[in-house]
């Protein structure tokens, strides 16, 4: 199709758009890669009200778990519940099989927290947002029941 025929429109708050975007990439990623299976990660801590106090989401896709958001109510961390999200999720990347997991943090968000659950960091990003690092981390998950090295 022809450049001059072309449009960009700004569609930030448009999911379906969005959504369209998203497929369209998975699309491409499986058919080169010839990873077919991917298969997307929501688990939620809820009160007994049913009140949503945290949760973990994410997606499953070429042997790996990515961990997109991982957020805990203020009143509720430091309780365990953030661990148990993330062990969840560690065991929702088994039964997928995926054999490591990857994820960012802020240095102001839980850098710490994913050190103490084996995650390591293999890059940062002095300076964002400014005056704090973003941190890429991962771990390599080991066989349910193993032990951790």
């Amino acid at each position: 199709m022809e450049r001059d025929r072309l449009h960009i429109s700004a569609e930030h708050t448009d999911e379906k758009a969005s959504s369209q975007v998203e497929q369209a990439l998975y699309a491409y990623n499986k058919q080169v890669t010839g990873y077919e299976h991917w298969r997307p990660m929501s688990l939620c801590l809820r009160d007994a009200s049913g009140v949503l106090r945290g949760g973990i989401t994410g997606y499953a896709w070429g042997g790996w778990l990515h961990v997109l958001i991982l957020w805990v109510s203020e009143e509720l961390r430091g309780h365990g519940h953030g661990r148990d999200l993330l062990e969840a999720a560690e065991a929702f990347a088994r039964d997928n099989d995926c054999s490591d997991v990857h994820l960012t943090t802020f240095e102001f968000q839980a850098p710490e927290f994913y050190r103490r659950r084996g995650y390591e960091c293999f890059a940062q990003v002095p300076e964002y947002p400014r005056g704090f690092a973003h941190y890429f981390m991962r771990k390599r998950l080991t066989a349910r029941g193993a032990s951790e090295p």
